[in-house]
């Protein structure tokens, strides 16, 4: 049996330009949705401290992360929720992960009462691995 190649003698194989253009539209969807994803859970309004011994810190699989505003308005997946409510909500959320931890994004004017309030409910939800988001110099 005989098997004919895909290029005859004396032909020179050709540049594809087709499948190379799917690849770029496919990373840049990719890079896209990422980058959407990373952001989200960014609050425009808080405004973080700085300090000086802090250090930058990879999110890993199973991190969540609660913004609590200057007026402290607790934001947890772009979502509103009161101290009450957030306890379920971790629960729930946090229960499949092995290892569940949690940053908390509080604004620099934001009275450290409602920060210890979200510390808590992620201590009653059985969640110890709690990090607080700073910036190292002030951003500029």
């Amino acid at each position: 049996m005989r098997f004919i190649r895909g290029t005859r003698e004396g032909e020179e194989p050709e540049f594809q330009m087709a499948p190379m253009i799917d690849i770029i539209f496919l990373l840049l969807i990719f890079f896209m949705v990422i980058s959407t994803f990373e952001k989200s859970e960014d609050v425009e309004e808080v405004n973080l401290p700085v300090a000086d011994k802090s250090y930058t810190k990879d999110q890993s699989y199973g991190e969540v992360v609660i913004n609590v505003t200057e007026d402290g308005r607790i934001v947890f997946n772009q979502i509103e929720y009161e101290v009450q409510e957030l306890f379920s909500v971790l629960t729930e959320e946090m229960g499949s992960f092995e290892t569940p931890n949690v940053t908390i994004r509080g604004d620099r004017n934001t009275p450290y009462a409602w920060i210890a309030a979200v510390m808590k409910v992620c201590q009653g939800a059985g969640i110890w691995d709690v990090t607080i988001a700073t910036y190292q110099e002030e951003p500029g």
